[in-house]
């Protein structure tokens, strides 16, 4: 059902960020982060880059699951995009 849920999403070709928010917090809450990255990078792709609150989404799931290096790592890649200053 999530590979379902992911083609139709990318059929939409959607250029805004919100929608691409709500679909990486779903992900996250079925425990699937990794699709949550693919959607990130797929953001960068199409020129839509991700905003604090995409990352926070990731983020905060990542602590929850306990990966802090993940998390942490995260975080500096948004410093070195120009999402989080330091």
């Amino acid at each position: 059902m999530v590979d379902e849920a992911l083609n139709l999403f990318k059929d939409m070709r959607c250029r805004k960020t919100i929608p691409y928010n709500c679909l990486i917090d779903g992900l996250c809450k079925l425990g699937r982060i990794s699709y949550a990255f693919e959607l990130v990078d797929e953001m960068h792709d199409r020129e839509q880059p991700p905003d604090i609150f995409t990352y926070e989404i990731i983020i905060r799931s990542l602590f929850d699951k306990g990966e802090n290096d993940k998390a942490e790592k995260l975080l500096r890649q948004m410093i070195v995009r120009g999402v989080l200053y330091d």
